[in-house]
């Protein structure tokens, strides 16, 4: 159960990274920068190792989750009072509000009172770590459902969030399904990410390339870079390690660490 605590923390840790490599090249196009690894500034002008809502959301979700002991019911009002100290607050956030996708800032603002929609973002990907349950518990897809439509209620991002869950339970047991990509254009909604994101971790999670370097493939391509690199980061944090000279350079890893720390506690008491 040790190694299985260390490969989660290692998995969220991966995440945050991701994102915080990301940050600076989000939006921009394939071929008009290169990332190498930590800079700052960029999009939107903030130092180096910022993390953005990518990392609030999943400290919001993962703070609930523990403070509920895993009880889902308990855990979903936690998570929405967390989202709005986030939003009205600047709590769970780095460097104040930036960088907050339009249906979760609706959803706030409508206090979670979210009908069935046609827009399809990435966002929905932030509950992933959801799958983390299920080293303790059953995991069904109407409890990823449970949690998305709180922010991203559309029923390509419930099917593509569950199928990504299905992979990192399969990675958890260390089962190597591979799933089928369709073609797909990179341009930030729940599909294109999906299959961008498996498309590189089916081509590194082999490489002998470093975490970072991985990461810094994807973000090469552009567009939702710290998001593409976040959930590509969970996925390669199950097999490759993170460098603590990489962490060490996020801003608030201390704060990162307590929330994970508590959170996989709670999952392996």
């Amino acid at each position: 159960m040790e190694e299985i605590k260390e490969k989660i923390k290692n998995s969220i840790r991966a995440y945050i990274l991701g994102d915080a490599l990301g940050v600076p090249f989000e939006f921009q196009e394939k071929g008009s920068f290169t990332c190498k690894g930590f800079t700052g500034f960029g999009t939107y002008n903030k130092p180096i190792g910022t993390w953005s809502d990518d990392t609030t959301v999943i400290l919001c979700l993962l703070d609930a989750l523990t403070k509920a002991n895993l009880n889902f019911d308990k855990a979903e009002k936690i998570f929405k009072e967390n989202l709005n100290a986030w939003y009205y607050e600047d709590k769970f956030t780095v460097d104040g509000l930036f960088d907050i996708g339009t249906q979760t800032s609706i959803s706030i603002q409508s206090k979670f009172e979210n009908s069935l929609t046609d827009r399809m973002g990435n966002g929905a990907l932030f509950y992933l770590p959801l799958t983390f349950c299920f080293v303790c518990k059953e995991l069904q897809k109407k409890d990823f459902i449970q949690f998305c439509k709180i922010t991203h209620n559309n029923l390509n991002c419930f099917n593509y969030g569950w199928n990504l869950c299905l992979v990192i339970k399969n990675l958890l047991n260390e089962i190597a399904d591979r799933i089928k990509l369709e073609e797909f254009k990179n341009r930030g909604d729940v599909i294109n990410t999906f299959n961008l994101v498996l498309n590189y971790f089916y081509q590194l999670r082999e490489s002998d390339l470093s975490l970072r370097d991985c990461l810094c493939r994807v973000i090469n391509e552009g567009e939702d870079t710290d998001t593409n690199a976040a959930i590509l980061g969970l996925l390669l944090g199950l097999i490759k390690e993170v460098d603590k000279k990489d962490w060490l350079m996020v801003r608030k890893h201390e704060f990162a660490d307590q929330i994970i720390d508590e959170f996989v506690q709670t999952l392996i008491a």
